[in-house]
């Protein structure tokens, strides 16, 4: 039945102008919207404008593909945004919107049974919305919040629905990791042209640490930086050790991502790293075949990141940063002071409202703090304190369930399928799922797109596998 469905669904670039016209329209609708709602110019609206005429029809080509292409590239760029209806639109919401709106027109066949992760998400999301409107201090605000959240968190839904077989799979994971390389070797261009030209693109400066320069690329700000591309450093190791004909194109991609999680100054993202890769190379190891499948290839892999570590210290941002990991310098480190500060000021607010939270991004509202740009709404660092500030012990305990679940799914299929390619691109996924477990708890991306992505892959990898081997179901 999935083969009849993938057929019809690619037959749309060639043979169905009636149902592109119609798309066109309601693009075009959603741009007068745009342009009457935006608290923009009239530039804006036309670069909005642009922008569907862009990527309408990318979207429509060869579905799936080039929606799942979209999907990610927008998950790459959330420092883009638009204010629309009071609400800070970035283009990853708006991108996953619009696929949303092609799927359910055109596409939707009958929609995949929840699963029990589905539905401790569904819960966690609920209990964000109410605790928002009950229980914020400023219910408006956080409404609107919990609104972009949940558009966040789309793409999860999307994947699910999106990627129905092997090859779809396959070829998402491809996707996956060719954005997160050109991620990577956009930053480095970046860093590049800030050292000769002394340009600011892709630049943020930490005034509190005598003005250092660090890597954000597109991302919201280089910690973050450094926790997406450490992912996919950790998910290119695991694949070179894998061997095949694909190997060099991981090497290159490992070395690329590595210098750029280098280049963020984002220590968290560095330890991250260490803990996935390290996992990954347990994970797909046995005593009879460490040595010659994993120790050599292993050894000659950090023998070329060492290599462009030792020439990345030679920068002395990168120096000066590696240098307060060291335990007497560590303590007295601004931004783990900061981090500390705020984490207590959280902490003195969840008192108020332990079990439901004081909604969506409460934190933001109630207190701001001092960046180079100017006085900007504070944020707390660790996901699980920022969750039990925004939806109480009751939503953290369902977000944990949702994790837990997804990743015990996903690894019963792991072990049934662990010889095979499939089995191999899911393992990598859940290596590059620990980097980001560690590195969030300094700096957390829940409320972005590109989190729930990775989850999205990893729930279509059990839509997929379930298909053709179905697994015992996980009781909550």
């Amino acid at each position: 039945m999935s083969e009849g469905i993938t057929s019809d669904l690619r037959t749309l670039s060639s043979g169905d102008g009636q149902r592109t016209s119609v798309a066109i329209l309601l693009a075009a609708i959603a741009v007068f919207v745009v342009a009457v709602a935006t608290e923009s110019g009239q530039l804006t609206a036309l670069a909005v404008f642009l922008g569907a005429i862009f990527v309408l029809p990318c979207v429509l080509w060869h579905w799936p593909y080039g929606a799942l292409a979209a999907l990610f590239a927008a998950a790459a760029v959330p420092r883009i945004s638009l204010k629309l209806f009071g609400l800070n639109m970035k283009v990853e919401h708006a991108i996953a919107a619009l696929i949303a709106v092609c799927f359910l027109i055109f596409f939707r066949s009958r929609l995949l049974k929840l699963i029990t992760a589905d539905y401790f998400l569904i819960g966690f999301l609920w209990i964000t919305v109410c605790s928002s409107a009950a229980f914020s201090p400023q219910p408006g605000t956080t409404l609107k919040n919990a609104a972009i959240f949940i558009l966040a968190v789309l793409p999860y839904w999307l994947l699910r629905e999106l990627v129905h077989d092997n090859e779809t799979l396959h070829k998402a994971v491809y996707y996956f990791l060719i954005v997160g390389a050109l991620e990577a070797a956009y930053g480095i261009f970046c860093f590049i042209s800030y050292a000769l030209f002394d340009s600011k693109f892709g630049i943020t400066h930490y005034f509190y640490l005598a003005d250092l320069a660090a890597v954000h690329g597109s991302q919201w700000e280089p910690n973050i930086f450094g926790s997406y591309v450490s992912c996919f450093a950790a998910m290119f190791l695991f694949l070179y050790l894998q061997g095949g004909s694909a190997r060099r194109w991981y090497l290159a991609g490992l070395v690329m991502a590595g210098i750029a999680a280098l280049l963020s100054l984002a220590r968290a993202s560095w330890i991250g790293f260490a803990v996935g890769a390290t996992t990954g190379v347990l994970l797909r190891a046995d005593v009879r075949r460490f040595i010659r499948r994993f120790l050599v290839p292993a050894l000659a892999a950090t023998c070329v990141v060492a290599l462009a570590a030792v020439l990345a210290l030679r920068i002395d941002p990168v120096r000066e940063r590696a240098s307060s990991l060291s335990p007497e310098t560590l303590l007295e480190d601004p931004t783990l002071v900061h981090r500390m500060i705020f984490i207590d000021l959280a902490l003195n607010d969840i008192a108020s409202h332990p079990w439901f939270g004081m909604g969506s991004n409460s934190f933001g509202v109630l207190w701001d703090w001092e960046t180079d740009e100017g006085t900007e709404p504070a944020w707390v660092g660790n996901i699980f304190v920022r969750i039990w500030h925004d939806s109480g012990l009751v939503g953290l305990a369902l977000f944990l369930g949702f994790v837990a679940t997804l990743i015990a799914q996903s690894w019963k299929i792991f072990k049934k399928q662990r010889s095979n390619e499939l089995g191999i691109l899911a393992t990598a996924l859940l290596v590059g799922l620990i980097v980001l477990a560690v590195a969030f708890q300094a700096t957390e991306a829940s409320t972005l797109a590109c989190t729930w992505v990775h989850l999205g892959l990893l729930r279509a990898f059990i839509s997929v596998s379930q298909q053709t081997n179905p697994i015992p179901k996980i009781n909550a």
